[in-house]
């Protein structure tokens, strides 16, 4: 239960950290190649999809699906404590980013408006 929680976690840190950013450069460093780059190992993937591989062939056969190995989800919970710390360090980076867009909206003199198209039309010619 525990796996699922943290792969959970993981998943939706991910998703939403990333497009949350307007800012390119902060987008580029929330990659989630990048977030999950040095936390997840080929390794890690081969046992994810073995246990999957051998609950699915389990259950077809009307067996009791096995647990996890316990080393899947020591891993699983490591990536996923791992995860989280990214996640909350990009979500200060994002809070960095809006205060700084934010101030950076106040600092900048609002746009010269402009008269709309039927005011000027309407306006009295002087001849």
């Amino acid at each position: 239960m525990r796996f699922m929680k943290n792969a959970t976690a993981a998943f939706f840190s991910l998703i939403f950290a990333v497009p949350a950013y307007a800012d390119r450069d902060c987008a580029d460093q929330l990659d989630p190649q990048l977030m999950l780059q040095g936390i997840v190992t080929e390794h890690d993937v081969s046992m994810l999809f073995d246990y999957v591989r051998s609950a699915m062939f389990a259950a077809s056969q009307g067996f009791e699906v096995p647990p996890p190995p316990p080393e899947l989800g020591r891993r699983a919970e490591a990536i996923g404590d791992a995860v989280k710390a990214r996640g909350a360090l990009s979500a200060l980076m994002l809070l960095n980013a809006l205060e700084l867009s934010a101030k950076q909206a106040f600092r900048d003199p609002p746009l010269a408006r402009r008269t709309p198209p039927s005011a000027v039309a309407d306006a009295p010619l002087n001849d």
